[in-house]
């Protein structure tokens, strides 16, 4: 990783997905505006090596589907940390908090969701979008957006995911909505390709 303050790199769009027979653009290249002002909670932190490495899966949680296929990556997620022997925790807005104690907030569940959600999105290392859908999750968006605006230059990175092969986005080059995709440092079409770029983070440090 190189030394604090530098300008950020453009994000690349990675093509991963060669179960879908379509042509992707390898070649597409997003701007992501410059760095924001670094503050003094990391201005001494120049290594993931130096904590455990936070993870926060963001997706849509609302069916069982989705439910069952987030579990099945987070579980990809924590086997890949496990086997390179680093600290990583990995949080699934999903279990934050139980159906039982959502029923017994009652109106209060809401707030209680979002603040769950929010604090930990607050020190957290890397953000994991799942973008799947005709539209993005307005969840998954709002996470996104909020990550971004706060986060805390190349320490911090978003890390799209689509396996949909739709377009999803503003014109035919586009992937899912403009905000969302030059939001992300990287976007990928396979949770294999996903897996295998976070292996190299996990292992070095080094985005």
């Amino acid at each position: 990783m190189g030394p604090l303050g530098k300008t950020r790199k453009t994000a690349q769009v990675v093509s991963v997905a060669p179960i879908y027979q379509f042509r992707l653009n390898q070649t597409m290249i997003i701007q992501v505006s410059e760095l924001l002002p670094l503050t003094e909670e990391v201005a001494g932190r120049d290594t993931f090596k130096d904590m455990k490495m936070k993870l926060y899966l963001a997706g849509p949680i609302f069916t069982a589907a989705e439910q069952d296929w987030l579990l099945r990556l987070k579980g990809r997620i924590g086997g890949l940390a496990a086997s390179s022997g680093e600290p990583v925790q990995v949080i699934w807005p999903y279990e934050l908090i139980d159906r039982e104690t959502a029923l017994s907030l009652g109106n209060q569940a809401k707030f209680e969701i979002f603040k769950l959600c929010k604090t930990d999105l607050d020190d957290t290392d890397i953000l994991i979008a799942w973008l799947d859908g005709t539209q993005v999750d307005d969840g998954t968006a709002w996470e996104v957006g909020y990550f971004y605006a706060r986060r805390h230059g190349d320490l911090q990175l978003i890390l799209g995911l689509r396996t949909d092969f739709r377009r999803a986005g503003e014109s035919a080059e586009s992937i899912v909505n403009a905000m969302i995709e030059c939001s992300c440092d990287r976007l990928f079409h396979s949770a294999d390709g996903l897996l295998e770029y976070l292996q190299g983070v996990i292992e070095s440090g080094d985005h």
